[in-house]
């Protein structure tokens, strides 16, 4: 796992909780807001990696997130559940 991908799944560690699932968009849009350096540094490493240029960059951060969560939810952090066709993310 490259060294960005282990900052956004610390950094959605902290955004997780336990209470109450957020989807994966959702999280991507709190990473926006929350830590917008981090966001910034994922669209600039993710368009260099694999030469993306206008909507592939700005896809990227989902993508990450999307990541990441799969690699939190492997290692045992983070839970997954089904509510109204939608896939919420729990920490565990």
């Amino acid at each position: 796992m490259s060294d960005i991908n282990v900052q956004v799944a610390q950094t959605l560690l902290e955004l997780l909780c336990s209470e109450y699932g957020k989807t994966a968009a959702h999280l991507t849009a709190e990473l926006r807001v929350e830590h917008p350096d981090l966001y910034q540094k994922i669209m600039d490493w993710q368009a260099r990696e694999y030469n993306l240029s206008g909507c592939g960059t700005q896809m990227s951060p989902a993508t990450v997130v999307s990541q990441a969560l799969s690699a939190l939810h492997i290692s045992g952090q983070a839970q997954m559940s089904h509510a109204n066709g939608n896939r919420l993310w729990h920490k565990r």
